[in-house]
């Protein structure tokens, strides 16, 4: 019992420090779910569209997750085989639409999953989708 009591407090102050380390690593800006303009131009990298931002400042957005099984039906509720990408709430196509969206027009861009990207539309968005506004709206 002693042997325990006398490990536990040798550990304890590792198990302190090693939970702060990782929860101020955690809150990198590489993990959140929204790219805007203020980290556009605090990046310091100068991008030519849409896409090389969401390319530079979160890579990870434009890789397809899931299964990929394509059915085609003849209604609206056709599955998407590719991140989709939305321009204020209008569906653009997959990841090369950001293309033609200039940095200088962006608000924001957010990437959603499967079942949050479900709200912009009655597609099954099983890769997620970029949703992109612009400074317009």
């Amino acid at each position: 019992m002693r042997m325990y009591r006398l490990l536990s407090l040798l550990l304890a102050p590792v198990l302190f420090l090693g939970g702060c380390a990782s929860s101020s690593g955690s809150q990198s800006p590489n993990k959140s779910g929204r790219i805007t303009q203020t980290e556009i131009a605090e990046s310091g990298l100068t991008f030519t569209n849409a896409h090389d931002v969401v390319r530079q400042l979160r890579p990870r957005w434009l890789i397809k997750r899931g299964i990929s099984t394509f059915v085609a039906t003849g209604n609206s509720d056709t599955l998407l085989d590719f991140v989709a990408v939305y321009v204020d709430r209008q569906l653009m196509g997959g990841p090369e639409a950001l293309q033609n969206v200039s940095p200088l027009l962006i608000r924001d861009i957010q990437f959603l999953d499967t079942a949050r990207a479900q709200s912009l539309g009655s597609r099954s968005h099983i890769h997620g989708a970029i949703q992109l506004r612009t400074r317009s709206r």
